[in-house]
């Protein structure tokens, strides 16, 4: 009889943590979407490679590599854009500083947070979580 394994079991076995030097934790992950080898650097998740059935993760990670110096950079970027959101988050009242902690909000969806949860706030039979 075959043994089943758990989705969670079958993920791990289709991806590998590497530290890269001045750049940290990059997840590669094993994708049967994904045609060509796709890096891409996202606020509060990091940097991530999807790679593709055919290629082997020790390859990914040469490759991985290879572009440190745009990973770096981006990251870079994605830290002052998780900053600023931080900063933004801090300034929101109560119930829109819940939906911030959830979510990764753009300055719009901040703006629209900070309405919301004043217009939220101001009505009577409304109750904050805590």
């Amino acid at each position: 009889m075959a043994s089943s394994i758990f989705s969670w079991e079958l993920l791990f076995l289709q991806s590998k943590n590497i530290e890269m030097d001045g750049i940290g934790r990059v997840l590669l992950v094993r994708s049967k979407r994904a045609r060509r080898l796709n890096i891409s650097v996202k606020p509060f998740a990091g940097a991530r490679v999807a790679v593709p059935s055919g290629l082997s993760f020790e390859s990914a990670e040469k490759i991985a590599l290879s572009k440190a110096r745009w990973i770096k950079r981006h990251l870079d970027k994605v830290k002052d854009i998780e900053k600023r959101q931080a900063a933004v988050s801090h300034d929101l009242p109560e119930i829109g500083r819940a939906f911030a902690g959830k979510l990764e909000l753009t300055p719009a969806a901040v703006s629209c947070a900070v309405q919301r949860g004043e217009k939220m706030a101001k009505q009577k039979d409304y109750q904050l979580e805590t």
